[in-house]
């Protein structure tokens, strides 16, 4: 692990050439490597390489392009801040990734390519400029989708229709989704986070019928009734502060002792649990 500290490529050369296939993890987050990446053996990069971390380096898209085709055992790539990679077209060649972070990016060019990324668990976009999940429509095995403050729109999430493995999906300020409606189809939906949006009652009326839901979080939306989620037989925890402001609004939440409720008090306090 080399982070957070003043490594260059023209200091690192003969340390990455040496590395050996015992090499299963590489993180480099912070540091100012680059080129000197497409230095490692090639016996490293495509026979024992499952973890790259490169948050906050300077890597370049010629850099990427060169050293993806040879990553085929790759699992877990971070690019969050990566702001130099303008297209992630080659990541389609990493057909064993099942973590990846883009979190930050400006660009969405390439992200179709991601298609051919079939194993793909979690998928972070915190912060992206992106709005196009076409390349999800259809994934056997994405888990969790982790978006906050990110473009994403009501059509976007769309392309998460019926997706089997899906857990937990996180929209917290993404400011243009109002209807979520469309994660009900996901059957193992477990736990959803969208405070800071715009959904409305009707945007999450069919959320009722998510039989595994556990947590829910509408902090600070346009929510004025939540009562129907006291029909979640599952659900444990529900957030609805700055939303609801009436007791009415959540009084068949708090009628149900098995479940917590964070909801702005109607007494005084801050906030109550009932």
């Amino acid at each position: 692990m080399v982070e957070c500290c003043n490594v260059y490529d023209d200091t690192a050369n003969q340390f990455f050439a040496l590395f050996s296939t015992n090499l299963r993890e590489l993180h480099l987050c912070n540091t100012n490597i680059d080129a000197i990446l497409t230095d490692i053996p090639l016996a490293v990069l495509e026979g024992s390489l499952t973890t790259l971390q490169l948050a906050g380096t300077p890597l370049r898209q010629e850099t990427l392009q060169s050293i993806a085709p040879a990553l085929k055992r790759i699992e877990y790539l971070s690019l969050e801040n990566c702001s130099d990679v303008i297209s992630f077209e080659p990541i389609g060649a990493m057909r064993t990734l099942r973590f990846l972070d883009i979190s930050g990016a400006y660009s969405g060019d390439g992200i179709d390519s991601l298609r051919t990324c079939a194993q793909l668990e979690l998928f972070r976009m915190a912060d992206a400029q992106i709005d196009n999940l076409l390349f999800l429509n259809g994934s056997k095995h994405l888990r969790v989708l982790d978006a906050p403050a990110s473009a994403l729109t009501d059509y976007s999430i769309m392309f998460l229709a019926a997706c089997p493995t899906l857990d937990t999906v996180v929209l917290s300020g993404s400011l243009c989704i109002s209807d979520i409606n469309v994660l009900h189809t996901c059957p193992n939906i477990r736990r959803i986070f969208c405070p800071k949006t715009g959904v409305t009652n009707e945007g999450v009326a069919q959320l009722v019928a998510c039989e595994h839901l556990e947590e829910l979080d509408l902090k600070l939306t346009s929510i004025t009734d939540a009562n129907l989620f006291a029909l979640c037989k599952n659900l444990k925890t529900i957030n609805v502060c700055g939303t609801v402001s009436t007791q009415d609004g959540v009084q068949a939440l708090l009628d149900r002792e098995d479940l917590d409720v964070i909801c702005d008090s109607f007494d005084g306090d801050d906030y109550m649990d009932g």
